[in-house]
């Protein structure tokens, strides 16, 4: 009972959701539809959403993320494919029961649209139907610069398929018996070079121009095939997709449909002794109106961590607004905007999710990404690694205060891309622990082109020459990048120790850039008061809490109220001490807050105490109050299972079935509505 009670309190904070709706006929002919130009991330976030209302809102924003452009009214991609569709239907759908646009002719032309020359073999005695197209292929996305595509109806029979040189062979196109000589490859290749050069070279290979030979297979058009087959994959990005279950329950309806890209960066710093999560986010564009002679933007960020079940650990909402004048707005306007803040966080594994909404442009951006939280280390360790290309000192004001990416007073500039241009130098922040005080450390750095998979460079730098003041940060300054050519980078960097070797090691990925232009951002980020503050123990109690780890949350949260009383943190210490089984200890924190404020975790945690005490009829009044305000599933089994130990049966049904006719997918309820309304007919027989 006291288990299931914990469980229960963990529902009670989430209000009710509704019931997976099935997809209707529309969205199941749209899925077929759409498929040759779908991702596989967006076919399998299609099938995941649970209501027609989030399927509408996918496929807007399906068509708006692939609108060439945007700022007109009408969204060219989505006209020019819809007639690709009619013209599928009309002309390759005769001969078959599929639609044409289901066909394989249909797929790739709904795909690539019409080739450049489209050849039709319908009335040649000697092979089946058969048609030739030729295209020109979009080389940026791995095709060739022209390419054959043959489609033939086998049997004569039925709809088009797609012919494959490599598999099928010439010999696949002929009609067995009309040719004059026994049906070999050589035979058939000749015949249908009678036919047409062109086409007996296609059905030897898809490249114009390669000769394979007719005693090997073509591999090269097996490449194309597959290649063609991909190119959704490489021509949409689908990073909005990845986000869209997250975040549709945020953005507003009106504007799901306006993602636009965002560069983001997470990094893992210690302040205090405490573990941060620093993170940085900087959307492609940030749309501003015009108000009072000065620009502006109303922003609305959402942080989400949850663990690696997916369960919620820690979720925060804040406002921002943006204000600039017209001469900011010249003097920056085409450089980015960083949108930087940093979370205490309990060490642990974590998925973190964040989403940047402007409500003034009406759109929207996200990103989520795992991370490591490390508790304490006694063997040195090297944190991950921040490229920076700029280092700010703080004003005096801000002296002693917590800034995103910001130590001992010195905040450092990046671009959330890692894009360098080639003339201006970068350097590398990091931090280390568990050093022993005789070890002789050093740095070693190794850059690798990518590009050519080549070593290029190494920079060896002395720990003590880096190591900053509070013997954790280290910054090796800037470091010369002349020497490299432009291109993809990694950079391993590794901690080692004169007599042991190498002891950690992190990477860093960046781009370096032709061109001189300054990429840096403009940063607009919070202050935050040293560690430890209530602000931030009130954090980690919330998510050691969440968690699962009750003694930590305990601590955490007594800390907090030490340091400053809160009505607040007075709640979340009665939810811990509910968890940890100290029942009387939660009902003495949680019933007076109700009582003065009647907030409704409280009462929630109030009546969850007193049922876990097994003083029901304190819990149902409490739950009655509660269900005048509401009715919230887990509130209404709760009354219901407080009624059938006070044996009021009556009083109890009412509650379980409002509960399954709001959600019926509660087996557990509806075998305790079972029983209950077994126990009544006895009662009536009286």
């Amino acid at each position: 009972m006291h288990k299931r009670l914990i469980i229960l309190l963990f529902l009670l904070t989430t209000l009710l959701s509704a019931a997976d709706e099935q997809m209707v006929p529309a969205h199941k002919e749209w899925l077929d539809l759409v498929n040759p130009i779908m991702t596989k991330t967006e076919k399998d976030v299609f099938s995941r959403l649970k209501s027609t209302r989030e399927r509408e809102q996918f496929i807007r924003l399906f068509w708006k993320r692939r609108d060439p452009l945007p700022d007109t009214e009408a969204n060219e991609f989505q006209d020019e494919y819809m007639e690709r569709v009619r013209y599928a239907d009309r002309h390759f759908g005769r001969s078959g029961v599929k639609r044409g646009s289901r066909t394989d002719r249909g797929f790739f032309y709904l795909l690539l649209g019409p080739p450049l020359d489209r050849q039709s073999y319908a009335t040649q005695s000697q092979i089946w139907p058969l048609e030739l197209w030729h295209y020109k292929g979009e080389q940026q996305y791995g095709l060739p610069a022209y390419f054959y595509l043959i489609f033939f109806q086998p049997e004569g029979l039925g709809e088009y398929k797609l012919y494959s040189p490599g598999v099928d062979g010439p010999e696949r196109l002929m009609i067995p018996g009309m040719a004059e000589k026994s049906l070999t490859r050589q035979v058939a290749y000749q015949s249908l070079k009678n036919i047409s050069g062109e086409l007996a070279a296609a059905s030897l290979t898809y490249l114009p121009g390669e000769n394979p030979g007719l005693s090997t297979s073509s591999l090269s058009s097996n490449t194309v095939i597959a290649n063609v087959g991909e190119l959704a994959e490489k021509k949409f990005n689908d990073a909005y997709a990845r986000h869209f279950l997250y975040y549709n329950e945020f953005v507003e309806t009106e504007y799901t449909h306006d993602y636009i890209n965002c560069d983001s960066q997470v990094k893992i710093f210690e302040s205090d002794g405490q573990p941060f999560i620093h993170w940085s986010i900087e959307p492609d564009k940030l749309n501003m109106s015009s108000h009072d002679g000065n620009y502006y933007a109303s922003i609305q960020v959402v942080l989400r961590l949850e663990d690696r079940a997916g369960g919620l650990v820690y979720e925060k909402e804040e406002n921002i607004t943006i204000t600039i004048t017209p001469e900011e707005r010249e003097r920056f306007e085409r450089r980015p905007m960083a949108f930087q803040d940093m979370l205490p966080a309990a060490p642990g594994d974590y998925k973190i999710f964040l989403l940047l909404q402007n409500r003034t442009a009406k759109n929207f951006t996200s990103f989520d990404t795992v991370l490591h939280v490390p508790g304490s280390s006694k063997n040195p360790t090297l944190s991950p690694l921040l490229l920076y290309q700029s280092s700010e000192r703080l004003n005096p004001e801000q002296q002693g205060k917590l800034k995103a990416f910001t130590f001992d007073g010195t905040q450092y500039v990046f671009s959330s891309r890692n894009s360098i241009p080639s003339d201006q130098p970068a350097g590398v922040f990091g931090q280390v622990a568990g050093l022993d005080t005789e070890g002789e450390y050093r740095l070693d750095l190794q850059f690798y082109n990518l590009d050519r998979s080549e070593y290029m460079h190494s920079i060896e730098l002395p720990l003590r020459s880096i190591l900053q003041k509070d013997g954790k940060g280290i910054d090796t300054g800037f470091l010369d990048l002349k020497q490299l050519p432009p291109g993809y980078y990694r950079v391993d960097v590794n901690l080692t120790d004169k007599n042991s070797g190498p002891l950690s090691k992190q990477t860093i990925n960046f781009i370096l850039m032709t061109r001189a232009a300054s990429l840096l951002p403009r940063v607009f980020s919070k202050l935050h008061p040293r560690f430890p503050h209530p602000e931030h123990l009130e954090t980690l109690a919330s998510q050691y809490f969440m968690s699962g780890r009750y003694d930590q949350a305990r601590d955490a949260a007594e800390k907090r109220l030490q340091m400053q009383d809160s009505l607040n943190g007075r709640l979340l210490l009665s939810r811990i001490q509910f968890g940890l089984q100290n029942y009387e200890e939660a009902l003495r924190l949680s019933i007076p807050i109700y009582r003065q404020t009647f907030d409704r975790e409280a009462g929630k945690t109030a009546a969850a105490s007193y049922a876990a005490l097994n003083n029901w009829s304190e819990a149902v009044v409490l739950l009655e109050d509660l269900l005048k305000e509401a009715q919230e599933i887990p509130v209404l089994n709760l009354a219901g299972e407080c009624y059938l130990k006070l044996n009021q049966i009556q009083r109890a049904l009412p509650f379980l079935q409002k509960s399954l006719q709001l959600n019926p997918d509660q087996p557990a309820i509806r075998e305790l509505l079972k029983e209950a309304e077994r126990k009544k007919q006895p009662d009536m027989l009286k």
